[in-house]
Formats: structure tokens, sequence, C-alpha cells
């Protein structure tokens, strides 16, 4: 899964501030959200080049799903 690299870098930067960001993402065809807050997602580099992908060619990030929290989960860190 992926983030546009620029929402990224606004969100750590806010978070700077002591201003909570939580970043979801929808699965399981619209029934489930999952998320974290944005300084707790794993965060690497793509190794395919925006350029050659089929999207927008936006520069993005890729998030690991491994510490997602249901929704359920995740509201118990608000």
């Amino acid at each position: 899964m992926t983030i546009e690299k620029d929402s990224y870098d606004i969100c750590k930067h806010l978070s700077k501030y002591d201003i909570k960001i939580f970043i979801v993402w929808l699965f399981d065809n619209g029934n489930k959200f999952y998320g974290n807050l944005v300084d707790n997602l794993i965060i690497s580099e793509p190794e395919t080049q925006r350029e050659l992908t089929n999207g927008s060619h936006t520069p993005y990030l890729i998030v690991s799903k491994k510490n997602l929290l249901n929704m359920i989960k995740f509201t118990d860190e608000i």
C-alpha cells in the first residue's frame, strides 16, 4: 500500500508540533478501516521508479501493513 510522499512529509512535519496525525486506509471492499499515527508508520522507498509506473507518476512511499491497527483499536489511541 502507498502514500503520496508530499502528504506524508507534511503530516510528519505537523507531528513535530505535537499535532496527532492519524492516517487511515479502507480494506476488505470498504468494510474495515486500518491505520496508525503517522509517527508509527513503517515507510520505505519504492523499488520501481515512479516514471515506470502506470499511475499518476506522483512521488510515493510504501507503507508496511505490519503495525496498522483495526479502527476499533486505533480509536483507543485517541
